[in-house]
């Protein structure tokens, strides 16, 4: 039998901290690194970005919407999943993190395709520092230094 934990009023309202901060934070952290993101694709598509702050504010924007949706459809069932079953370590977050970063940047080469496998991997690169940051901050927020679950109970 699977041993499973109880999440505690406490410990949801972390989980819930730790998922609410992910959008606005993978758009932060686009933002501030538009400008490497940029640069490296200009081999790949030729040209500049016209007006690199419009750009980076409209890529920004579009990298929340998909973090949001990314968060709720797949990160919040897997982490309460993983948090009443096991421990949560910076690692196994780290993974996961890399796992749904690269959602996206499957989902995005399968329906619009991308600049070749010079461009798959600089859009896997991102979306696995994107993720893997998120991850960090969200272990960081909600996991590191504190016991989740007060009981145990077979499931």
């Amino acid at each position: 039998m699977t041993q499973t934990r109880t999440l505690s009023s406490t410990d949801e309202r972390r989980l819930f901290l730790g998922l609410l901060v992910q959008p606005p934070f993978a758009a932060a952290l686009t933002y501030v690194a538009f400008p490497l993101i940029d640069a490296t694709g200009r081999p790949l598509y030729g040209g500049s970005t016209p007006d690199t702050a419009d750009a980076a504010i409209a890529v920004a924007l579009g990298v929340g919407v998909v973090a949001a949706v990314i968060t709720v459809l797949c990160v919040l069932p897997t982490v309460v999943w993983v948090m009443k079953r096991t421990t949560v370590t910076l690692g196994r977050a780290a993974l996961f993190g890399a796992a749904f970063g690269n959602i996206p940047v499957v989902v995005a080469s399968a329906l619009a395709g991308n600049y070749g496998p010079a461009g798959a991997v600089r859009a896997s690169v991102i979306g696995t520092v994107l993720g893997v940051s998120g991850a960090t901050l969200f272990w960081v927020l909600v996991i590191r230094g504190r016991t989740l679950g007060h009981s145990e109970q077979a499931g």
